[in-house]
C-alpha cells in the first residue's frame, strides 16, 4: 500500500450515508445512498440477460438491474396495508425499485425529487420529508392517491439491504475490488518527512522484526489449544468458514478491539504491509482500517513492536489469530485478559 492511499469500498460508503444521517446532511446522505443500488445491481445481475424489442437477448439495462435489486433487499419496507406474500416480498409496494431509480436520475442528474407527475414511473403524488416517517393518503376507493418518504428511512433501508447483501454474497472480492483509491497528500507528506534520517533506523528495525520472528510466542485464537493432526472433528471444514468473509470480519473486528485497548498501555510502533516507515501510535480510525484490511486482503500483514517490552504482535491476513512474540509476563497477563474479554484464547503453540 503507498504511503497516503486510502481505498474506500462500499461499506466505507454505506458508513459515510449513516455519517450524513446523523449529521442531517439530507442531499449528500440521499445522492450517496441512491448510487448503492446500482453497485449492487451491477455485481448480483451481472449476467443477467433480457429480450429487447426485436426479441433479441442483450445485457439487462442498468436501470433494471437497479430496481430488481432494489425490489428484493429494499422494496419489503414500503408494504402498504396488504402485506407481504410468501416470500417476503411486498405485496403491493407504495415506493417500488422503479421510482427509486427515477429518483436517482432525477435527483443526480437534474437536482429535482421526482415529482413529476407526467412520468409514469411515478404512480402517485410523490414527496421526499425529512424528521418525519412514511406516510400514505387514500381515496375514497382505497387507492393510494399520495406518498410520502422520509429522506432517512428511504437511506437507512437501502444500507440495510446492501449490508444483507454483502453478507450474503460469497465471492466477497467482487466488493472489495469495486473501490476508490485517494491519495491524502497531507498523510504522505508527513511519511515522507518521516523517512528523511530514517533509513538506518529502518535497516535496524527490520533486523530487530527478524529476531522477535525467531522468539517464542503466543497466539491469539478462536480456538482454547492447537489442534492435533490427528485428531477427530472437522478442523479444515471450520476453518474454511472462519476464513468465509463475514465470520472473519467478525473475527478481525475483535482484534481491532484488543490492539486498540492494548494501545492504551502500550506505545505501538506499527509497520504495515512491509512499508519502509514505521508508524508510532497510529490513528485508531488508521490502525483499525489497518488491522480490517489484513482480514479482507490474505497478503496483508501489521507489525506492532512495542519497545519497552521488546515484543512484537502481528497480524497475518491469511491466519485467523494475532502471534505475540517475545512477551513478558506483564504483556501475555493484559493480553489474556484482553482476549477473554472478547471470546478468544490465548495459548502457545
Amino acid at each position: 500500500m503507498e504511503f497516503g492511499v486510502h481505498e474506500y469500498t462500499l461499506e466505507q460508503r454505506i458508513k459515510e450515508v449513516e455519517l450524513c444521517v446523523n449529521q442531517q446532511m439530507w442531499q449528500a446522505a440521499l445522492a450517496l445512498a441512491l448510487t448503492i443500488p446500482d453497485i449492487c445491481g451491477q455485481i448480483k445481475f451481472v449476467t443477467l440477460k433480457m429480450q429487447n424489442r426485436k426479441g433479441m437477448l442483450v445485457d439487462a439495462s442498468q436501470g433494471y438491474k437497479y430496481s430488481r435489486w432494489f425490489h428484493e433487499y429494499v422494496e419489503h419496507h414500503f408494504a402498504d396495508e396488504k402485506g407481504w406474500d410468501g416470500d417476503g416480498y411486498a405485496v403491493n409496494p407504495y415506493f417500488t425499485g422503479d421510482m427509486c431509480y427515477h429518483l436517482r436520475c432525477a435527483f443526480l442528474h437534474s437536482g429535482e425529487d421526482a415529482t413529476n407527475e407526467a412520468n409514469n414511473r411515478i404512480k402517485y403524488k410523490f414527496s421526499l420529508r425529512t424528521n418525519s416517517c412514511d406516510t400514505i393518503s387514500l381515496n375514497r376507493d382505497s387507492e393510494i392517491i399520495y406518498v410520502d418518504i422520509d429522506i432517512a428511512n428511504l437511506c437507512n433501508y437501502i444500507c440495510e439491504g446492501a449490508l444483507k447483501f454483502i453478507h450474503e454474497w460469497k465471492k466477497p472480492q467482487d466488493f472489495t475490488d469495486r473501490k476508490c483509491r485517494w491519495l491524502d497528500l497531507k498523510e504522505w507528506a508527513g511519511c515522507m518527512k518521516g523517512l528523511n534520517g530514517q533509513g538506518e533506523y529502518m535497516e535496524n528495525m527490520k533486523d530487530k522484526i527478524d529476531s522477535l520472528l525467531e522468539k517464542p510466542y503466543l497466539v491469539i485464537d478462536f480456538l482454547p489449544e492447537q489442534v492435533k493432526p490427528e485428531g477427530n472433528g472437522q478442523y479444515t471444514e471450520v476453518e474454511q468458514y472462519y476464513q468465509k468473509h463475514t465470520a472473519k470480519k467478525r473475527l478481525y473486528q475483535k482484534f481491532v478491539d484488543i490492539l486498540l485497548k492494548l494501545n492504551c498501555y502500550y506505545d505501538f510502533q506499527v509497520n504495515f504491509h512491509d512499508e519502509d516507515h514505521l508508524s508510532k501510535n497510529p490513528a485508531p480510525e488508521i490502525l483499525a482500517r489497518w488491522i480490517l484490511q489484513c482480514g479482507s486482503n490474505d497478503g496483508d500483514y501489521i507489525n506492532i513492536l512495542t519497545e519497552e517490552e521488546n515484543a512484537m504482535l502481528v497480524v497475518d491476513g491469511s491466519d485467523l489469530c494475532i502471534s505475540v512474540y517475545n512477551p513478558s509476563d506483564r504483556l501475555s497477563a493484559m493480553v489474556q485478559t484482553l482476549a477473554t474479554a472478547e471470546g478468544l484464547f490465548l495459548w502457545q503453540p
